[in-house]
């Protein structure tokens, strides 16, 4: 039907054209998955569960394995999960 046509009618201006490619800098979110697991970071935020850690110079969102994480506790990545790092008081 004229309605779903890509070309015209109602869902002609809804249809994304453009592409993200790796060549123009987009990434993916899977960016930093595996290579992170074993590294050692600093809590910048406290994580009661979850909360902010800097790796690398690099921040990242991060989840507790354990209990409790202050501000500033050295913390070591354990392992990597649909896009969520979790860590351990190191």
């Amino acid at each position: 039907s004229k309605i779903f046509s890509s070309r015209r009618g109602f869902f002609k201006n809804m249809a994304l054209t453009t592409v993200e490619s790796s060549a123009e800098g987009y990434i993916s979110v899977d960016r930093y998955s595996s290579s992170l697991i074993g590294k050692i970071g600093i809590a910048e935020t406290v994580l009661r569960p979850s909360g902010k850690v800097s790796i690398d110079g690099e921040n990242y969102d991060a989840l507790t394995e354990g209990s409790f994480i202050s501000r500033g506790d050295k913390v070591r990545v354990t392992r990597y999960e649909t896009g969520q790092i979790y860590v351990v008081t190191e």
